[in-house]
């Protein structure tokens, strides 16, 4: 029985987690339905599914702020492949409806863009693939760069987001 409190105890965060940021996430579904032939309701399902797919990589004592950037980098790789065509297979979420959903918050949209804005657009792919899974030996060879130029820069990337996040949370 010690697997179903487990269960339902990542249960409880990753609905917490979905629920602090109900309206980014709302809001990036918005804008990639308005440039695609997708509805904001299966937008929506898709980035929660990726999400709970991952939540494993989120650590459980990530700051809000952090949790935050981890679910705005999801979303956005999952937005991004959709509207790339890649294959992406809709998964019923009946739980999540219309009237659930508010309206987006300008304020989070900000912040992300405000924290992201510190970050050259190489430092963003390289967070991207990090958020995506990717290990730095692969990151390596997609970009073609060494593992330890990879690593050192996503250091320097994390310290600097870090600093950002330390600030904007005092």
């Amino acid at each position: 029985m010690e697997y179903n409190s487990a269960y339902e105890e990542e249960s409880r965060r990753f609905a917490a987690l979905l629920n602090a940021n109900r309206d980014m996430i709302r809001r990036g579904c918005m804008r990639c339905a308005a440039r695609g032939n997708f509805t904001v309701e299966d937008l929506f399902q898709e980035v929660s599914y990726a999400l709970w797919m991952q939540f494993g990589k989120l650590r459980p004592d990530a700051s809000p702020a952090v949790a935050k950037a981890w679910v705005w980098w999801r979303m956005r790789t999952v937005l991004y492949n959709i509207r790339r065509g890649l294959d992406v297979s809709l998964v019923p979420l009946d739980d999540v409806g219309d009237d659930e959903l508010n309206a987006p918050s300008e304020a989070d949209m900000q912040w992300v863009e405000d924290v992201l804005s510190l970050l050259d657009p190489d430092d963003q792919r390289l967070m991207g693939m990090v958020v995506d899974g990717y290990k730095a030996r692969e990151i390596a060879e997609t970009l073609s760069l060494r593992p330890e130029t990879v690593r050192k820069r996503l250091s320097r990337i994390r310290a600097k987001l870090r600093e950002r996040i330390a600030n904007d949370e005092n």
